[in-house]
């Protein structure tokens, strides 16, 4: 049996031991290689690829850049805002309140709707499949957290990016972060 590297597109996509081979296949390639060369070429890289110009399979390493930074702590941001906060109710029953642009957007409705109508109180309803009536200050007060949540979330986003890329970084540490920052806490699924 023979060692290939398998190339379909101008793409590197894996190794393969054959027996025999069709070198006219259409849509891959097959270049041999030994189990030696493949095992040196993997040592010290974090992934292989084909290079068209010189037709061989070659290795590079990975390079956390800051633009990887920066969508590593974008996508953490779109999480957390996701998970939202802990809203204490005035009973001090904890509930999730969630941050999507969405949820946002409800919240405005409804203080507008019930300013618009003088209506006394209004249903909200949580995340987590709870509901609760709350007047209009309540609603209001409820906004008001949204606001310091968001300001301390966004302050965290922009630290971190000012800081030396590290692809350490876990949803965990940005809600640690912000819990440190702000009076209002994450919601923490634990």
């Amino acid at each position: 049996m023979r060692l290939y590297y398998v190339i379909e597109n101008d793409e590197f996509k894996g190794v393969e031991y054959r027996d025999d081979i069709v070198l006219l296949s259409s849509d891959k390639t097959y270049i041999e290689t030994t189990y030696d060369e493949y095992v040196k070429l993997l040592e010290g890289n974090d992934e292989l690829y084909y290079d068209v110009g010189s037709k061989t399979v070659k290795g590079r390493k990975f390079v956390f850049t800051e633009e990887i930074h920066n969508q590593l702590i974008d996508s953490l941001k779109a999480q957390l805002l996701e998970d939202g906060f802990i809203y204490p109710d005035k009973l001090k029953t904890k509930h999730q309140q969630k941050c999507r642009d969405k949820d946002l957007s409800y919240l405005g409705n409804a203080i507008a709707s019930m300013e618009d109508s003088s209506t006394p109180s209004v249903k909200w309803y949580f995340n987590n499949g709870d509901m609760v009536e709350l007047t209009l200050e309540e609603i209001k007060g409820l906004r008001g957290m949204v606001a310091i949540f968001l300001n301390a979330v966004f302050g965290v986003e922009a630290e971190l990016k000012s800081q030396e890329p590290t692809k350490e970084l876990t949803l965990k540490d940005f809600k640690d972060k912000v819990d440190k920052v702000s009076t209002v806490k994450c919601y923490r699924d634990e």
